[in-house]
Formats: C-alpha cells, structure tokens, sequence
C-alpha cells in the first residue's frame, strides 16, 4: 500500500461496489465511523447503513442517475451499527470499461453531522423543537414565490395560546414550559404534511398553510385544529384545557409579502380575542 493509499484509507470515506451495489472495497475510515467491520461490509450493499426516516424516492432517484452513467450528489440520513444516526453528503460515480460499460460504482462521503446539528439549533426552538422564526421566514418566502409563479394561494396562521400568562402565575414556568410542548405536538398532529409550523417566541406560533384550493379547504385545516387542541391535557395532576384565538391572511387576497400576511393574521388573531377567545377570524381591511 502507497503512503497516498494509506492515507486514504484513513482518512477518506469511501467504498467501491460492483454493477449490482455489492461491496467490495471500503476504507478503514468508512468502517471506523459505521461501525461495522470489514467482513461485515464486503459482499453485502450500503443499505446496511439506511436510516428509516430516509425517503424511498431518494434512493430510486440515486439509482436512477448513477445507471444512466452521470454522477449523483446528496445528503444522506445514516445508521451505524449501534443505531446512532449521522449525516453523510455523498458523492457517487459510475465507473466505466473501456467500451463504456458501467461495471461499478465509486463513492466519496463526508460526516457532515456537526454542520446539520448546528443547522438544527440554529433554526429550531430549544423547548418545542418547532422551526423558529428565522425556519419559517425562509421557507415561507420560498413558498410566496411558487404561489405566485403558479397562481396558487396559500394562508398564514396566527395562534395565540389564550391566558398562557394566568398559568405560569398560578402554577409555575415548568408547568407553563410543559403545555406548551403538549401544545405544539397536538398543533402539529393536526396539520398536513406540507403544512409547516413555527413557534415564533413566548407563546406565538405561526402556521403555513399551502396548496389551499378552496376557503373549504382552509376551514377544514382550521376546524382540524380546534378538534385536536378540544381534549384536556394532564400535567401533575391537573386538568389543563387549551384556549387558542387564530387570525388568518390569505396570500395574495390579504398581502403579497410574508411581513405584509404575518402582520394581517396578527390584526386577525387580535381580532378574535376581543370577540371572546378561542375562535377565529379571517383578516378583513
């Protein structure tokens, strides 16, 4: 082994495989981080190190383009052997004979979990593990443009927790701090997949609402809401109940900017806590 070799087996996390994805080179770097020996890489594929929560289309996709001969670069949400997940941007090539033929496939990673964690922390609240503001400003700008390319509307969620104040006061901040995580888990079971939400500070969330076809539509993510918030919440022997007000902007009906429909939904929510509380209300100039 050359002294380059060495150093690259070390140092570098990379596995060869044939036509079929059958292992049949790694480095000790590779296995040094996976977790799994050699014996127990070779001759077997690299969905020994699949995580559960990794998409299908992912790999198909992978798949898709490494067997058309181009090469394909992601990130990928791994496994080691003793279950701890970890974050590899991965870069594959098919590797050709001299006819052209693809007979393997070469693949470069690097551990990028310390980036995606201070990514997390960076754009997620510490008590709900919710998308914080800076999470759903992003995504919501994102969002604002396709509806406008694509002429679709989407709606922009205020919710207020009603006398969270009176709580805290007449219990405590730990108790306060435990609603609010029950909170947002049942806020968030209770919206679509492509739906994001926000925990924006104290307790203020914000919901995006995308794709809505109809005012029908939004009613039904609305009343979805106030159904799953209706149950009573238990915390160290007391029966809690959760109260929310919500106000509503409409995209482009009510703002074509997110400051213009977070600030719109905000009037809106207000508006519904003067007119008795957990309800809601639809901003209206």
């Amino acid at each position: 082994m050359t002294n380059l070799h060495k150093l690259l087996n070390e140092h570098v996390l990379a596995s060869r495989t044939d036509v079929n994805g059958k292992i049949i080179y790694t480095t000790q770097a590779f296995m040094d981080i996976s977790g799994y020996a050699e014996e127990e890489l070779l001759n077997g594929t690299h969905s020994i190190l699949r995580h559960p929560d990794m998409p299908e289309e992912t790999f198909v996709d992978m798949w898709e383009v490494i067997t058309s001969g181009k090469t394909w670069r992601g990130e990928l949400l791994s496994q080691k052997k003793d279950g701890t997940p970890f974050w590899l941007d991965t870069i594959i090539s098919p590797e050709c004979d001299d006819d052209g033929d693809i007979v393997g496939f070469n693949a470069v990673r690097h551990d990028i979990s310390a980036k995606k964690k201070a990514d997390y922390l960076a754009s997620h609240d510490h008590l709900t593990k919710l998308p914080n503001r800076v999470y759903f400003e992003n995504i919501s700008s994102h969002a604002i443009k396709h509806a406008k390319r694509n002429n679709s509307t989407l709606a922009v969620l205020f919710i207020d927790f009603d006398d969270f104040k009176n709580i805290n006061d007449t219990f405590d901040h730990q108790t306060g701090d435990q609603m609010l995580i029950l909170f947002a888990e049942r806020l968030k079971s209770s919206l679509r997949e492509v739906d994001t939400i926000a925990r924006i500070g104290g307790d203020e969330f914000t919901v995006l609402l995308e794709n809505i076809t109809s005012k029908t539509t939004l009613l039904h993510c609305i009343k979805k809401i106030f159904e799953v918030l209706r149950a009573p919440i238990e915390i160290d022997s007391h029966t809690f109940y959760i109260l929310v007000s919500i106000g509503i902007a409409i995209y482009p009906k009510d703002g074509d900017t997110l400051h213009d429909l977070i600030k719109n939904a905000d009037h809106a929510m207000y508006h519904a806590k003067e007119t008795g509380k957990n309800n809601f209300k639809f901003y209206s100039k």
